[in-house]
């Protein structure tokens, strides 16, 4: 009978999944480590401008609104980070657009999309993941489209004829007229004090105060050297400015003759409705 080997018995090496049919079909994930750094490649992140169209089940349905949001995808530990941000820099609560699987928050102009884009890039706290993998530059043309509602105001400047019921005559303020007011009176409420949504009072067939239209005021005090004027305001969010003095005699102002007798007449009343 032969001795006992001294030499241990070799095991069986163990598989591997690369051992077996199939393994190389299996998709690469965006998240490899390369390089030996340990560190993993994360999803690029494009934020971009979505023309809204309408949800509800009308003949408008799948008609674009005229509305534009600014939509993005960040990483998910960010997400309230991100609505944080547009609370807090742009008067904006974001929204989740479960079709398209993305934030959205309401960009009205050009101007204030780049801005919310700026913001982002800047890395602030809670968003650095997301800066890096942002693209750099916010492809705006879709604001280009003939649909979409400019901002365009006229500003409404009276020492002597706006009044309301409650306050009576009120101290010399603007009145800002214009369809997209709902779009920016949070940025105007927030830069701007003392600015009221009220019922003015007008002359009409029935009597010299029988019509009531409802309009943002500003009081002129409310500029200041820190706030500068909201004309100017307005137009760093993009918007076109026409200003009119109410008290001029008449003659002083051209643009006063082409004001629309019915621009007070404003979509803040209207429900907002449902879009994607």
């Amino acid at each position: 009978m032969p001795p006992p080997s001294s030499e241990k018995k070799k095991g069986k090496a163990k598989k591997t999944l690369a051992d077996f049919d199939g393994f190389s079909d299996l998709p690469s994930s965006a998240t490899t480590v390369t390089g030996g750094t340990g560190k993993k490649k994360g999803r690029p992140i494009e934020a971009k401008l979505h023309l809204a169209v309408h949800q509800k089940n009308d003949k408008n349905k799948g008609k674009l609104t005229g509305r534009v949001f600014y939509v993005i995808n960040p990483v998910y530990d960010e997400n309230e980070a991100f609505q944080r941000l547009m609370r807090e820099m742009f008067n904006q609560n974001a929204r989740y657009f479960k079709d398209l699987g993305l934030w959205a928050v309401r960009a009205p102009s050009k101007q204030l999309a780049q801005k919310m884009h700026a913001a982002i890039l800047a890395a602030p706290k809670g968003l650095r993941e997301t800066a890096k993998r942002l693209n750099p530059e916010l492809d705006v043309s879709p604001m280009d489209n003939p649909a979409v509602k400019p901002l365009e105001f006229t500003l409404a400047r009276s020492a002597t004829q706006f009044e309301t019921k409650q306050k009576g005559l009120l101290p010399p303020s603007h009145v800002m007229m214009g369809k997209n007011t709902y779009d920016v009176k949070d940025y105007v409420k927030t830069h701007f004090d003392n600015v009221e949504y009220s019922d003015l009072l007008f002359p009409g067939p029935h009597g010299p105060k029988s019509i009531t239209k409802t309009a943002w005021v500003v009081p002129i005090a409310s500029q200041t050297a820190s706030t500068g004027t909201l004309a100017d305001f307005l137009r760093t969010l993009g918007a076109t400015v026409t200003e009119v003095d109410l008290d001029a005699e008449d003659g002083d102002s051209d643009e006063e003759d082409e004001r629309d007798g019915n621009a007070l007449v404003d979509d803040e009343a209207e429900e907002e409705e449902e879009e994607e």
